[in-house]
């Protein structure tokens, strides 16, 4: 699921204008280096929890700060910002805990 939801996450920042690319997906929503997500995508793996961690917190701020905004497309954006956090917490709960009992979760 994890792949799957940061893609999700990576889809709607580019389709709300919050990135432009791979890159600035991987530095400023990721915190990691520029070719890390592309590199993640290529091999087909997880992202790190730290990552999934960054983003998540990234998602939470943003979508915070969207949404005392006055204009009604701000406070959408909030919106999928907020739920696309609630989604990935949700989700590194289950990894983190699967994790910790051995559990392999895709």
């Amino acid at each position: 699921m994890t792949k799957d939801l940061v893609h999700q996450a990576y889809e709607e920042l580019l389709i709300i204008g919050c990135i432009k690319s791979r890159s600035a997906f991987s530095t400023d929503w990721l915190g990691m280096d520029e070719s890390y997500y592309r590199s993640v995508m290529a091999r087909g793996e997880k992202v790190s929890i730290r990552a999934q961690v960054h983003l998540a917190a990234r998602l939470r701020d943003s979508g915070m700060a969207f949404g005392r905004a006055e204009h009604g497309f701000i406070v959408a954006k909030a919106h999928i910002l907020v739920d696309l956090h609630c989604r990935l917490l949700e989700d590194l709960f289950d990894r983190v805990t699967s994790e910790a009992q051995g559990i392999v979760v895709e």
